[in-house]
């Protein structure tokens, strides 16, 4: 029989990214004025493994419809993708898509991004709570950010 230790995870989280378009690709496209372009996701950020450690096979789990520039701002959407390695070890993305809007020579557009934890663990709830937290932290200094800039 196995040791404990080998059936429960050494940490709660692996990595924390968050996955979208490069401002330049969205820009590329507002200035060819090509709304119906697919974009490439990529890993903008990652803590605390590099941003290499997460392929684009994983970014096609993320962003699983692509990524497409929407005429009108979209819901927060939640889910969880299950990952299993070749020996059977199952690991969890936590997928949190939100969409930012880009204004460009009058126009609106909105552009999706996804903030993701990486976890051994299989804890959607608390993982969801956590994603939302961490968005209305996110909002709350962009916010703080603008007012000192007044």
């Amino acid at each position: 029989m196995l040791p404990p230790s080998q059936f429960q995870p050494s940490h709660l989280i692996n990595t924390v990214f968050i996955a979208g378009v490069t401002q330049e690709a969205i820009y590329n496209i507002l200035n060819k004025n090509d709304f119906s372009e697919d974009l490439t996701p990529e890993v903008l950020f990652s803590y605390p493994e590099s941003k290499e450690s997460i392929t684009g096979s994983i970014l096609e789990f993320v962003f699983s419809n692509g990524i497409s520039v929407e005429y009108q701002n979209q819901p927060p959407k939640f889910n969880a993708i299950v990952l299993t390695n070749e020996t059977g070890f199952r690991s969890y993305i936590y997928i949190l898509k939100l969409y930012e809007e880009i204004c460009y020579n009058n126009k609106s557009v909105f552009v999706p991004y996804s903030l993701c934890i990486w976890s051994p663990l299989n804890h959607s709830v608390s993982f969801k709570q956590i994603l939302i937290e961490m968005y209305r932290v996110m909002r709350s200094y962009e916010l703080s950010i603008s007012d000192e800039t007044l």
